[in-house]
């Protein structure tokens, strides 16, 4: 029987049967896979408490006849937060949005690698600060999937881009003199599109630095919400 193992974040779990589970694990080398968890809800399973959301750690597969049938787990860390809720929420949300925008049986090991750094920086870091993990998770995600609009130039007449400054998610940021015409557009200050590159561009350990006023928070949730709708993904930000 052919055999294989991968380190993978555990994303989702369903009842399957009487006592299996399936598993939705994502891994560095296929993307978002879905493994059989044989007996595990069964009262003295050996691993159900290693399939757990969000747990990380190495999985051990053999061949089965419809999906990798999980073998062993070697636990590496479980984020887990039963005494904060806003974390559980905010772990949760990550894990959801990482199913939503990977693909199955795709590499994808950048994805991967940001929802472990995500995860870590949740771990630690004091609540008044989550808001930016989430904000700054969302950019980068959405970048690997596919969306990254020049945030320093007009997509119309592509001169460098001026104030005032819309953006029109199909196509990009537009400048005031190329914005008639077009529908769905956000507009967004000089202090906002600051704001989403250094989000996008910076890693996690500069954006907990970060100091930005309510009024400016208020308006990226609003984008952020826009955004996600706009790709399908409704779960509540």
């Amino acid at each position: 029987m052919k055999t294989s193992r991968t380190f993978a974040i555990v994303l989702r779990r369903q009842s399957l049967r009487e006592a299996d589970r399936l598993v939705t694990l994502l891994t560095p080398q296929s993307g978002k896979l879905k493994v059989l968890a044989r007996g595990v809800r069964k009262p003295k399973a050996r691993w159900t408490g290693f399939i757990e959301p969000l747990t990380w750690g190495q999985f051990f597969l053999a061949q089965g006849a419809k999906y990798p049938v999980l073998t062993s787990v070697a636990l590496k860390k479980q984020f887990s937060f039963p005494a904060d809720f806003l974390k559980t929420q905010t772990a949760g949300f990550f894990a959801a949005l990482a199913e939503h925008f990977t693909a199955e049986h795709h590499r994808d090991l950048a994805v991967y690698f940001l929802l472990l750094r995500a995860l870590s920086a949740l771990a630690i870091w004091p609540e008044n600060k989550i808001f930016f993990i989430k904000a700054g998770f969302i950019l980068k995600l959405l970048h690997h999937a596919g969306f990254h609009p020049d945030l320093y130039f007009c997509s119309r007449c592509r001169k460098k881009i001026s104030s005032p400054r819309i953006f029109y998610v199909e196509r990009g940021l537009v400048c005031g003199k190329c914005a008639s015409g077009i529908l769905k557009t956000i507009r967004i200050s000089s202090d906002f599109l600051k704001l989403w590159r250094f989000l996008k561009e910076k890693p996690f350990i500069e954006i907990k630095k970060l100091s930005v006023s309510l009024n400016l928070q208020k308006q990226l949730r609003v984008f952020l919400r826009e955004l996600l709708l706009h790709y399908d993904f409704k779960h509540s930000f």
